[in-house]
């Protein structure tokens, strides 16, 4: 068995916190307190980062041209955004069909049939973006097993579904958690709007073995984003979210 097993409880006592407080904490979310994974960002043109370029990826207070991670687990994800401001999402689900239970005021029942998960037409024919944002969260862990979540919303899920395409259909791979990945970034431009989408590269497979107890220990966890304790019906977003700090802005 790998050395990596001996240091899982360490790296996984950060994940397994946000699925279980202790009783007494009921009014707590798991952020809070400080027990979440960081994010993966990337870092597109005109966003607020502190650090780094466009197009770099960024750990926290890190930048980096590429980085070397092991993805444990991968899920559908959609986000109703209370505005193009707030982190605060009014409606989530975590497998693209129907809303998560923890969602207090669900839009629709069905996410396929909900209103807000549809393009629109606008002015001269230009599509609008749905205001519900559709991609992938991926769990993952750093060389130093860090966990982190990095989601490729937007422009950035269909390089996403393409990277877990290969992964399913290579004979070779019996889970996700073997594979060795490589993300970088690539410059993109729709008419003015340029922007950066990721760039995943199988660089090499581990043993099965190496990083099963992660997978395993893992077992349920999806990325739920912040939501309102309680929603009045009228604080609906009346016009789809087009501004975004480090997705693709359009």
């Amino acid at each position: 068995m790998s050395d990596l097993i001996k240091v899982a409880p360490s790296a996984l006592a950060v994940l397994q916190a946000g699925h279980g407080l202790p009783m007494g904490l009921e009014d707590f979310q798991p952020r809070d307190l400080g027990l979440e994974p960081t994010m993966l960002r990337i870092i597109q043109p005109g966003s607020k980062s502190p650090v780094g370029k466009p197009g770099q990826l960024r750990f926290g207070k890190e930048a980096f041209d590429t980085v070397d991670v092991t993805f444990l687990r991968a899920h559908r994800l959609r986000m109703l955004p209370e505005n193009d401001q707030s982190p605060q999402m009014l409606c989530a689900s975590t497998n693209g069909r129907v809303p998560h239970p923890s969602v207090p005021q669900p839009k629709h029942e069905a996410c396929q049939l909900c209103e807000y998960g549809k393009w629109t037409d606008g002015p001269g024919g230009r599509r609008i973006a749905a205001p519900c944002r559709n991609g992938v969260a991926f769990l993952g862990l750093r060389p130093d097993l860090t966990p982190f979540w990095f989601l490729c919303m937007k422009s950035s899920a269909s390089p996403a579904l393409a990277f877990l395409n290969g992964v399913s259909t290579d004979k070779r791979i019996q889970a996700l958690c073997q594979c060795k990945v490589r993300v970088a970034t690539e410059a993109q431009k729709n008419g003015a709007v340029a922007y950066f989408t990721p760039i995943f590269t199988i660089t090499g497979l581990e043993p099965l073995e190496s990083y099963l107890p992660f997978y395993e220990q893992t077992d349920g966890f999806v990325y739920l984003p912040p939501l309102p304790q309680g929603v009045e019906e009228e604080s609906v977003p009346p016009v789809p979210v087009n501004t975004d700090t480090w997705e693709m802005p359009v």
